[in-house]
Order: C-alpha cells, then structure tokens, then sequence
C-alpha cells in the first residue's frame, strides 16, 4: 500500500511537470501569434514595431482636419478682428429760452442746442476702432452719427446734403516703425483745436462754447502724422482740405500742427494751428483766386488737475483776409480777424455728482465768421453757424460773453445726466424777444441732457 502511494506521487510530479513544459509552449506560441499580429498595427504607437512595407501597397491616409470657424493662431487675420472694439452712445436733450423766440424758435448764437423750446434726439453714435501699436501697426477708426448733430456736421462738409446722418470720423492708421514710432492717419478726423469736442459725452456742460461754435473748425479731411519724441512731448503735423471739408471748395490745401506738452502728471499744454484758403471758389466774397487767400487760427489749450478739482482755460486767436464785408478797397471781401478766452472749472465732488462752470468771451471784427446779421435795421437775425456767410450783411464788429452752470449726474457707469443754466449777452442786439424784432442784448437758456453709453 505504502508503495502505491510511493508511485502515485512519483506520477503526479511528473505529470505537473509535463503540463507546465506545455503551458510554457503554449504560451511562447501565443507570444509569437501576438508578435505576427501586431505587425499590422500602427508603428506609432510605441507598443509594436512596424511592418517593412510591402510592394504596391497603398499610402496611409492622413486624418482629415477638423473645420476651423476661426483663425486663433498668433499670426491669424482673426487675431487682428478681436482687437477692433466697439463702443456707441445715444445723446437726447431738452432745451428752454426764456426769451421764448416766436420768429426763428432757435438759440442764437448755438451749434448744436439751437431748439429754443423742445426736445431734440441730438446724436446717436456707433464707433468701431483699433489703435495702431508696435505690435499691430495697422488701424482703423469709424464713427457714424445719427440725430441732429450728425445732420449739422453734414451740411458744413460741402456736400450738398441735409440728412441727420454723417461719418463724422473715418480713417485709416498705420504706426511706422521709425525711431519711437510715427503715428499716420489718412481719412476724416475730428480737428485738433478747442478745449470741447463734437460728441457732448466727452465735455462738461450740455451746451457748446462760443469758441468751439466759431473761432475753430470741427474736422478735416487729408493725412497726419503724430511723433512723440518722450512720453511729456509729442508733434503732430497735417496736410487737409479746407475746414470742415471733406469735398474741398477750392484748389488749396491747409496746414495744420499740434505740439503736445505733459511736462507733469497735473499739467497739460496743448498749441494747436491752422493756416490755409478757406473760401469758396467764386463765392460772393471769393473770387477766382479764393486759394489764395488764407485763413489762419491759433488754439491753445491748457488744463490743471488737483485733487478733485480741474482748470481749464482755451485761447483762441484768427484771421481771414476776405471773409468780412466787401468795400471799395476790397471788392471780394475785407479781412476779418476774431479772438476769445474760456476758462472752466470742474469738482469731481463724488464719484456720482460734479459741477462745472464755463465762463468765456469772443469778439468777432466784422461779424463775418460768426454769422450774426441783421436783416432790418437793429433787427435780430442769425443765420447759424455758416463761416461763409454767402453775401449775408454782417452785424458789424461784436463782442459775445456767456456764463454756463452745469451739473452732471453719473447714474453708473453707461447713464450720464446734466442740467445746465447758461446766460449769454452780446454787444448789438442779436437776440430776440417774443415777436418783437428790435432785439435784445441777452438771453437766458436752461437745458436738460440724458446720454446712455457702451
């Protein structure tokens, strides 16, 4: 018995070591089985070797790219569209005179304000712009307006329309790479003259000033190129039609330069000029050689931060050689010189309330760049802002002051809100009256403006 046991464990083993050598072989057989199999699978995936290719078999094909709905890559065009931003405002006002003029039912002596008893949608604005820089040279400004203000802007643009619609800037910018960078601009953009500007959102008060109503021009059409030669000082030099002309009525062209000065953090300094024909060819004041006759201004602007508080002040000086009435002497017209002086003051009294105050004066020689003229003797009448007043007679020599109280109102950051009271007196009597035509010297307007912003 014990010798059956002997020889039945004896079997066993060798029968344990029988099936192991076979397991071994199997599994060898399946390591090469897996070997030839996984010849056919992608070289790439670093698990397998590849296949030597066999003759005449057909390429792989590459996977097809996903589409691409836009271009994020650096160097990408799309790169350049996310940097064009887009911003707009839509400006309505109202305003009162208490003259309450029944003849002309405007605000003498007004740009843009000129209702003298009702409300007016004055400009709605969309904007879109990339600012040249060294890393993206190329840029672009469009602004399109619509309202009043924008129908103002083009009628002065000698193109023969009244449609409450204008491009009121559009051009094209490119920073070239010479030195610190030279800034071009070709196309409509606003003037480099005056302490206010076109769009009522960026000023302090409701109303224009008489300096920015007469004494400079609004936009100018051609090129200009802008070096800041430090970061206190830059340069500014431009080759434009005429003023506010984006069709030019004559053949010549007008200068214009700024010279920029920051020589402190709480100080600003700004010399803007203008020299140039202005006139029309064959106007009633022209003639055949309106080109040569020029026109020339001097703007400077100067503003004072401290604390809370802003002073500003804006000193206007310009002649004409022919834009006052004809005489005997001058058949085509006579030179007309004009001048003023504004001064403002701002508190930023809380983050929501500031209250302003405009105080200026402007004398016109002639009456022939501010367009007062009277069409009966010692009668009112205004012919708007016309700068070519067309033959119209003059007022003759006249000073104007104005005194103007503003508050505004930042409800948050898109809802702006002012109300205004502004007081304007005159040297002959310009301003109306009721029905009664023998003028007044002094008018008395309040005014109320919302802007929402974006």
């Amino acid at each position: 018995m014990t010798g059956l046991i002997k020889y039945g464990a004896i079997a066993g083993v060798l029968c344990l070591a029988a099936d192991a050598a076979w397991a071994q072989e199997s599994t060898e057989a399946l390591r090469k089985e897996l070997l030839a199999m996984g010849g056919q699978m992608d070289a790439t995936s670093g698990l397998l070797p590849a296949p030597a290719a066999s003759v005449g078999a057909l390429p792989a094909l590459a996977p097809e790219p996903e589409p691409m709905m836009f271009d994020d890559s650096p160097t990408g065009s799309n790169t350049w569209l996310k940097t064009i931003k887009l911003s707009a405002f839509v400006d309505v006002g109202w305003t009162k005179n208490w003259n309450d003029p029944r003849t002309t039912l405007t605000n003498p002596g007004r740009m843009f304000d000129t209702s003298s008893n009702g409300f007016l949608f004055n400009m709605g604005e969309v904007m879109l712009e990339k600012v040249a820089s060294s890393d993206s040279p190329a840029g672009i400004r469009l602004k399109m307006g619509m309202g009043k203000d924008a129908g103002f802007l083009a009628s002065t643009e000698n193109l023969g329309t009244s449609a409450q619609f204008d491009i009121v800037e559009g051009y094209v910018e490119y920073l070239a790479p010479i030195a610190n960078g030279i800034d071009f601009k070709v196309g409509k953009m606003a003037t480099l003259a005056g302490y206010e500007v076109i769009e009522s959102k960026d000023n302090w008060s409701y109303s224009r000033s008489l300096l920015f109503t007469w004494a400079i021009p609004l936009t100018h059409t051609g090129v200009r190129a802008t070096y800041a030669f430090i970061d206190q000082i830059s340069l500014t030099l431009g080759y434009v039609n005429g003023w506010n002309m984006i069709n030019d009525n004559n053949n010549g062209k007008t200068f214009e330069g700024q010279l920029n000065l920051n020589p402190t953090p709480w100080l600003n300094v700004i010399v803007n000029s203008y020299y140039g024909p202005e006139l029309a060819q064959g106007a009633a004041v022209s003639g055949a050689n309106s080109s040569g006759d020029q026109r020339y201004v001097v703007d400077v602007c100067a503003t004072v931060s401290w604390t809370t508080w802003k002073f500003g002040i804006n000193y206007d000086s310009g002649d004409d050689q022919q834009l006052g009435p004809a005489n005997a002497k001058n058949p085509r017209g006579s030179p007309d010189n004009w001048g003023g002086v504004a001064v403002y003051v701002k508190d930023q009294l809380t983050r929501w309330y500031a209250p302003s105050i405009r105080a200026e004066t402007f004398r016109d020689g002639t009456g022939g760049v501010s367009g007062f003229a009277g069409s009966t003797p010692g009668g009112p009448f205004n012919t708007g802002f016309t700068i070519d007043n067309a033959g119209a007679p003059e007022a003759g020599k006249i000073h104007l002051w104005e005194v103007t109280f503003s508050n505004e109102f930042r409800i948050n950051d898109n809802l702006l809100f002012r109300l205004e009271f502004r007081h304007d007196r005159a040297s002959k009597l310009v301003f109306q009256e009721g029905n009664d035509l023998k003028g007044r010297h002094g008018q008395d307007t309040i005014g109320a403006e919302a802007i929402f912003m974006f």
